[in-house]
């Protein structure tokens, strides 16, 4: 079913000028879908369809109306729930299903009416939500005619339909409910609803009851009223404690009452017998640990020195450390706490990251010669980035392949190698152009056979440049000396080269060699998860 904010989609998609075939598409609904949403553009609210086949709860309605009807007092109203219905028909009457179809049948046909829906300051009070056992019991305090003006206020009964000695019949019961404390027993026990507090607020609109100008001071009553109309639900059960409290009621059965523990109902108690309603009504709220000065400082202090310092066998802190630390410093908190802090200062749990780094001294000033070549490159010029890749030995190689279900890829740990191969190779790094060769061994001739090949394939340049990284067969004596004779004037007219410039990487810095990041795709691309079975089948010539 589509939702609003999907029929407004549509509708904007199609005020933009889409074609219904581009908004299903693109909005992933049919055709058909779209057209009827244009058609007409407003949603359809979702209705649950009644089931029309024969239920088999059909067969005991009429014992489910009997059974309703006894649990129903002389004002309609009927205490009885689903779960104790459906316990009913599987005991007594044989059902065999679930509590869920029985929700469903009673409510389809409207056989459980727990009530008068009406309204009350604007809200819709609902007897299916308990609401009128809550007016009901607020008649336990008030007078025989708030009484009846409660009951035709709340329940939209004439006065002609409810007698004195109907309504004092009512208080009496309802009054030892409540003095007995029984009145909220199912309440509680469910964990669904607290009467007290809110039959307060029902009474508190007609008049203010003798007893409880009897209990507290003048002084003490428009506060009491106060807290009891308040919309803080723990403030209208404080006061809804206290008055229980100066009744005479057990803590026992006020805690059962309002839902609450003992220990809770006690210290309101105290706190009143110390403090009077003014203390509810300020409500100071306790100090939270994590806002303790003391606290933050010992934790900073303690972040900023090692853990070995404190007895510790580790590197870095963990939580449960600076908790025990803490403890012996005399700070009694939790880890939730130590969090909350930590997070407060901008402390954040950081891994540390290895980088690239670089340990030659003149690192700047061969960078800087490097960018400054690259930068004023002309168009006669070309800059060479040159390297070794290998030794690379023919075995079977890792890699991620595509399996099929139940075979599981392994690679011996010690094979037999089908030969070995190195590749010295320069990327123009103007044209994206590389020039490679094979070869068995890294030394100084492959780089003076390397400088050889580029002046005879560039010789229309009018320069080289050469960069290379700082290892010992590229600063070699030999190949300083081939450098100098190839820039010599006289080689340079009888073979028409061009002028060879050196450019060293720093020591220690491959990371910078572009032909690198060649090497590395090379190899993903014809390495990884190769089995070949020669050097010839590799495809080297």
């Amino acid at each position: 079913m589509l939702k609003p904010e999907d029929y407004h989609a549509i509708l904007r998609a199609r005020k933009q000028g889409w074609s219904i075939r581009k908004i299903a598409r693109r909005l992933h609904h049919c055709r058909e879908t779209v057209a009827k949403v244009l058609k007409d553009p407003r949603p359809k609210r979702f209705t649950r369809k009644k089931c029309t086949r024969v239920s088999v709860l059909d067969r005991h309605r009429q014992a489910i109306a009997e059974r309703i009807s006894r649990a129903t007092d002389d004002l309609g109203v009927s205490s009885i729930t689903v779960a104790e219905i459906f316990r009913f028909l599987r005991d007594s009457q044989g059902y065999k299903g679930g509590e869920h179809p029985v929700r469903n049948y009673i409510i389809d046909h409207n056989l459980l009416d727990k009530g008068v829906n009406t309204t009350f300051r604007g809200r819709k009070i609902d007897s299916r939500r308990k609401v009128s056992l809550d007016v009901l019991r607020a008649l336990c305090l008030a007078s025989t005619e708030s009484a009846r003006s409660i009951l035709k206020d709340i329940a939209q009964l004439e006065l002609a339909d409810i007698s004195e000695s109907t309504v004092k019949n009512m208080q009496t019961r309802i009054k030892a409910e409540y003095l007995l404390g029984h009145a909220t027993t199912k309440g509680v026990r469910d964990k669904t609803h607290v009467s007290f507090p809110l039959f307060f607020r029902f009474l508190f609109r007609y008049e203010m009851p003798s007893e409880l100008r009897e209990m507290f001071t003048p002084e003490e009553l428009p506060t009491l009223k106060k807290l009891l109309l308040s919309k803080t639900a723990r403030k209208r059960r404080q006061a809804a404690a206290i008055v229980l409290y100066k009744k005479g009621l057990s803590r026992r059965a006020v805690a059962r009452m309002l839902a609450s523990h003992k220990s809770t109902v006690t210290g309101w108690w105290r706190s009143y017998e110390q403090h009077g309603l003014d203390r509810i009504v300020d409500d100071p709220k306790k100090p939270r640990k994590a806002d303790d000065v003391a606290l933050r400082n010992a934790l900073h202090a303690l972040l900023h020195s090692p853990p070995s310092s404190h007895g510790i066998n580790r590197t870095s802190w963990i939580l449960r450390d600076i908790r025990e630390v803490l403890k012996v410093q005399g700070y009694s908190v939790c880890v939730d706490v130590i969090r909350e802090i930590i997070r407060s200062e901008g402390y954040k749990w950081r891994k540390a990251r290895r980088v690239l780094t670089s340990n030659d001294p003149e690192y700047r000033q061969k960078l800087d010669k490097i960018k400054s070549i690259l930068s004023t490159l002309g168009q006669n010029e070309r800059f060479f980035s040159i390297d070794e890749w290998g030794p690379f030995y023919v075995t079977m190689r890792e890699g991620r392949r595509l399996v099929a279900p139940g075979e599981n890829p392994c690679i011996p740990k010690f094979q037999t190698s089908k030969g070995c191969l190195i590749m010295t190779a320069a990327l123009e790094l103007s044209t994206n152009q590389i020039t490679h060769f094979y070869s068995e061994t890294k030394n100084t001739g492959e780089m003076i056979k390397l400088l050889n090949i580029l002046l005879k394939q560039y010789k229309r340049c009018k320069k080289l440049y050469l960069s290379w990284d700082a290892g010992g067969w590229h600063a070699s004596k030999e190949l300083y000396e081939t450098v100098d004779k190839v820039n010599g004037t006289a080689y340079r007219r009888k073979h028409h080269t061009p002028r060879a410039e050196l450019a060293p990487l720093p020591a220690s810095a491959q990371f910078l060699n572009v032909i690198e990041s060649v090497f590395s795709g090379m190899s993903r691309a014809i390495i990884h998860n190769s089995n070949y079975g020669s050097l010839k089948v590799s495809g080297v010539q």
